[in-house]
């Protein structure tokens, strides 16, 4: 057999399929997670292919996208799957919009499993999901329907040896000619996201420059960052902040370690995907003054979560930004200028210490306040 899928080494996509064949040979069911909605226009057509050549016995392997079907009515769907079985005895349903089908039409799920396990026992289907099917989010529709769960196989990011294949692929299919620094500079940044390598790879061989901050390499990474649920999201912020990572997104944690995008030592695989993120928590962390005094950290107020004395100290911070203040200065704002006992250093490096715990619960990093030695605080923000 040629090499008919190119793009991904042969040793790859041959331990891929063989572990999605076995699922079939043993007539049962199965969930490939974390491949991407892009990806699946190639695998799934070319593990069909690699079925037909390679294992060759009598089942039947089909793509159904239930959206395409384009009915909500069991009675509909089950004609148009009993006209894709057609005479075949052993069918395997390649179902490739899974999250449409739970989120659009969820009353078929019930119905689908007694087709497969009532009606057809030698019918079997293997559901491509881009989501973690054991979210809450999903585990909640999906915990009566353990067909779905009866197999489930992790899509990791593509590694080194496989994207320097991708690119010679890409040199030989569109008579490209790149310079091989360019493409480890690529790599070292893009890391398995085909997505990204390729539109930077683009990018590099049209303007001979190479960028991970133009407008459609930059959209790439939004399309991939607002596939992650919430907690996902936070797992991820975590990590790029070291900062500890609670058991209630234990099931974040160890699908984006299955996936690859956090390593065992607790760091972000890919280096553009965390300079996104830490892009993401930039923004949502910056603070600023309305023209009504108000306080903001991002999009939101905060004057209710400050004391008094806090909430005075940053006002008066953050109207002297990029400024190096003075300890008489900030102690002469708290306490005014007739302080008495009110004041001192003890009570001064209290109110500051306080102040960095807040900001640092509200996910403000604390060296925000900077302490000048022998002048005073500096705050950049």
């Amino acid at each position: 057999m040629g090499r008919f899928d190119a793009p991904l080494p042969i040793k790859l996509t041959d331990s891929m399929f063989k572990t999605w064949s076995s699922f079939i040979k043993r007539r049962e069911c199965a969930s490939i997670i974390a491949l991407p909605r892009f990806d699946r226009l190639y695998r799934i057509p070319q593990f069909i292919t690699w079925y037909q050549t390679t294992i060759q016995d009598n089942t039947q392997c089909v793509s159904v996208s239930f959206q395409a079907l384009a009915s909500e009515e069991w009675k509909s769907i089950k004609h148009s799957l009993d006209t894709l079985r057609g005479e075949y005895v052993h069918t395997t349903f390649l179902v490739n919009d899974p999250e449409w089908l739970l989120n659009n039409s969820p009353h078929i799920i019930p119905e689908l499993s007694k087709y497969i396990r009532q009606r057809h026992p030698s019918t079997s289907c293997i559901f491509f999901f881009e989501k973690n099917i054991y979210d809450p989010q999903y585990s909640a529709l999906l915990q009566d329907y353990p067909f779905i769960y009866q197999n489930v196989w992790y899509q990791r990011l593509y590694d080194r040896e496989d994207m320097l294949h991708f690119t010679q692929y890409l040199q030989q299919a569109h008579s490209l000619s790149i310079d091989q620094t360019i493409v480890l500079d690529i790599l070292e940044h893009c890391g398995g996201y085909f997505c990204l390598f390729r539109e930077s790879l683009r990018y590099a061989c049209e303007y001979h420059v190479i960028s991970y901050t133009h407008d459609a390499f930059l959209f790439r990474l939004r399309t991939i960052w607002d596939k992650f649920d919430s907690d996902e999201q936070m797992v991820l912020k975590r990590v790029v902040q070291n900062a500890p990572i609670d058991d209630a997104f234990h099931e974040a944690l160890h699908y984006l370690q299955k996936t690859g995008l956090i390593t065992e030592k607790m760091q972000i695989s890919v280096p553009v995907v965390r300079t996104y993120i830490e892009n993401v928590i930039n923004a949502e962390t910056i603070l600023s003054l309305d023209v009504r005094g108000h306080i903001y950290v991002g999009p939101v107020c905060i004057d209710t979560s400050l004391s008094p004395i806090e909430k005075k100290l940053l006002h008066f911070f953050l109207s002297h930004r990029d400024e190096i203040i003075s300890r008489e200065q900030t102690a002469e704002m708290i306490w005014g200028k007739d302080r008495g006992d009110s004041f001192s250093d003890w009570n001064l490096d209290q109110s500051i210490k306080r102040l960095r715990s807040r900001l640092h619960a509200l996910g403000i990093a604390k060296e925000i306040i900077r302490t000048v030695k022998k002048k005073g605080y500096y705050v950049n923000c």
